[in-house]
């Protein structure tokens, strides 16, 4: 496959979404859109589509389908999903909240920090949407790299691809600020990972099920702090990854 050919691959959704709008707009046919049976560049095995973290991915995917469709559906889980998949390539055809034990999936996570952003846009580029308000606001920052699944194999690639960001946010109101910072990358609320450590030729058993489900959440820090003017945030990305940094200025006293 060439670079263009990839390109076009790894924008599949979105052409054919743009497609049938422009179909329908050409029939004269009004009608909403909700997009069911979707997925984005992954892998071609079950291994290689666990190991292969696309949280950024998919929330690009999101931002450029919200505008376009009323709604974004996803399988429930992965035995509901599975018994209805004629094989294993018409599995990676689309996506499940949860996985088995109850385990969530990282695009459960990619959608419930998606929904935390607010319909006010205050900016917007390729790796970054900034929705609020100026005393109230949210960061959503993330890396989308399509590249070859089968490169998430190497386990050293995370420290190959991980970048330093800082951000310096100016002209903000004096005062004391609460800042959420969620985390959600292969480090920080991927299931697969710790899924596979923790599975034995006999499965898993309650033990291992619990420790796994508690394990594979977003990292979360939360913490005040007085901002006279400029608010700096040093941010680790990694490939895929997405950071979602919650600002919020307590009233004055």
């Amino acid at each position: 496959m060439n670079d263009d050919e990839f390109k076009t691959a790894s924008q599949m959704i979105i052409n054919k979404t743009n497609y049938l709008i422009d179909l329908m707009h050409r029939h004269r046919l009004k009608r909403p859109l909700i997009l069911l049976n979707w997925n984005t560049l992954t892998g071609d095995t079950f291994i290689t589509n666990g190991e292969y973290f696309r949280g950024g991915i998919i929330i690009e995917q999101l931002l450029k389908l919200s505008s376009k469709v009323e709604g974004i559906g996803y399988w429930l889980n992965y035995d509901l999903h599975v018994s209805h998949c004629k094989n294993e390539r018409d599995y990676m055809n689309s996506i499940e909240l949860f996985h088995q034990y109850n385990g969530k999936r990282p695009v459960y996570f990619t959608a419930l920090l998606f929904n935390k952003l607010t319909s006010n846009i205050l900016y917007s580029d390729d790796t970054c949407i900034v929705t609020g308000t100026d005393s109230n606001f949210q960061i959503l920052l993330y890396d989308a790299k399509h590249f070859n699944p089968y490169l998430a194999l190497d386990n050293q690639m995370n420290m190959r691809a991980t970048e330093m960001i800082h951000l310096n946010i100016n002209a903000l109101e004096e005062g004391m600020y609460k800042i959420k910072h969620f985390t959600l990358d292969k480090e920080n609320g991927a299931l697969f990972n710790l899924w596979r450590k923790h599975h034995t030729i006999h499965g898993m058993d309650k033990d291992s099920i619990d420790y796994v489900n508690r394990m594979s959440f977003p990292k979360l820090e939360v913490y005040d702090i007085d901002i006279t003017d400029t608010l700096a945030l040093n941010i680790k990305m990694i490939t895929n990854g997405i950071h979602l940094i919650e600002v919020k200025r307590y009233p004055s006293s």
